[in-house]
């Protein structure tokens, strides 16, 4: 009898731990929406490697400051890129304005869809304190130039050359959004495609938070 309960427990043991790795493995590695009420019908997966895992995000918090991050509520790393035009482009140089920075690749259908709408919602709130900034990854400089020339683009279009600000901002799927605040605080993140009345409601909220 004795040995009967022996071989119970141990198997009820090996049920825990399977379980227990099995949820493990469904945990997102990456930055989530913050607003789980927000559709997201489609995404693109990254070209190149890009794959997540706890341990970037855990590198990510142990940087400089444990006060930076790329989720709601964190400070957002800044970075430097050069636009279409060679000039050199910081996030810190937008401080005091609300900055939209969205990653994307002109292979990614979605982002083609949804970055005319954030060249409309720029040229509406530009006046208001609103930047957008778009981030191509690891893409032909002559191929993003002509894309941003046919869509005409009117806000910056940053070269992420080397994927290395996409690395920092752990993305994994395109498009993926993160909403800044006038603080430098992340307001807001959103993986996948938007329509122009959730960019507007995301904005108004950054607004609110100065």
């Amino acid at each position: 009898m004795k040995k009967r309960h022996v071989i119970i427990a141990l198997m009820l043991m090996v049920t825990l731990i399977t379980v227990s790795c099995a949820s493990k493995d469904r945990t997102p590695s990456g930055p989530e929406p913050q607003d789980s009420s927000i559709d997201q019908p489609g995404t693109t997966g990254m070209q190149g490697e890009q794959k997540k895992n706890d341990d970037n995000k855990n590198q990510v918090k142990q940087g400089e400051n444990a006060d930076y991050g790329v989720y709601h509520g964190d400070k957002a790393y800044d970075f430097k890129l050069e636009d279409l035009e060679g000039n050199v482009v910081s996030l810190s140089d937008y401080k005091g304005k609300t900055v939209i920075v969205t990653f994307w690749q002109t292979t990614c259908s979605w982002c083609r869809k949804e970055l005319p709408l954030f060249n409309k919602l720029y040229e509406t709130y530009k006046d208001g304190d609103l930047v957008v900034l778009a981030v191509n990854i690891a893409e032909d400089k002559a191929k993003v130039a002509q894309v941003a020339k046919d869509e005409g683009f009117t806000f910056p279009v940053l070269l992420d050359g080397q994927a290395e600000v996409a690395k920092k901002y752990l993305i994994s799927a395109l498009p993926t959004s993160f909403i800044i605040n006038g603080k430098g605080i992340i307001s807001a993140v959103h993986i996948g495609y938007m329509e122009y009345s959730q960019m507007e409601a995301y904005v108004e909220a950054a607004f609110k938070e100065m």
